[in-house]
């Protein structure tokens, strides 16, 4: 299972790379079609649009799959519930609003502390 996912995330980190290695190609082809301008340039824009981006979905969506496939093989994900002991939980502070209101004290937006501690006096 190791194997299956060490081979998985090489195939991923290759895909990435050639996406990259597309899209900075694409970028190079779309300023060279702007440089030359006219229909040619259209011509090359119309190219890109209609053929090498086609592609390029189809390998950002077979390395999604790849990608996909690792998390889970690997259970690296984190779509599942853990259950974890009392001890491990980490309990957070109340914040001054939950104290107030613990306090039975009223909270408005707008008010300060400065305010309230004027009106505790």
């Amino acid at each position: 299972m190791k194997n299956i996912v060490e081979f998985i995330k090489k195939a991923l980190g290759w895909s990435v790379l050639i996406m990259l290695f597309i899209g900075g190609i694409a970028a190079v082809v779309y300023v060279v079609a702007i440089i030359i301008g006219g229909e040619i340039g259209a011509g090359i824009v119309s190219f890109m649009y209609n053929v090498f981006f086609v592609w390029l979905t189809y390998i950002v969506c077979a390395s999604t799959l790849i990608g996909l496939i690792r998390v889970y093989i690997a259970k690296e994900h984190d779509f599942v519930l853990k259950k974890t002991s009392g001890a491990a939980r980490k309990e957070t502070p109340p914040t001054d609003e939950e104290n107030a209101d613990a306090q039975g004290e009223e909270n408005t937006p707008h008010e300060n502390k400065e305010d309230r501690n004027e009106r505790r006096k």
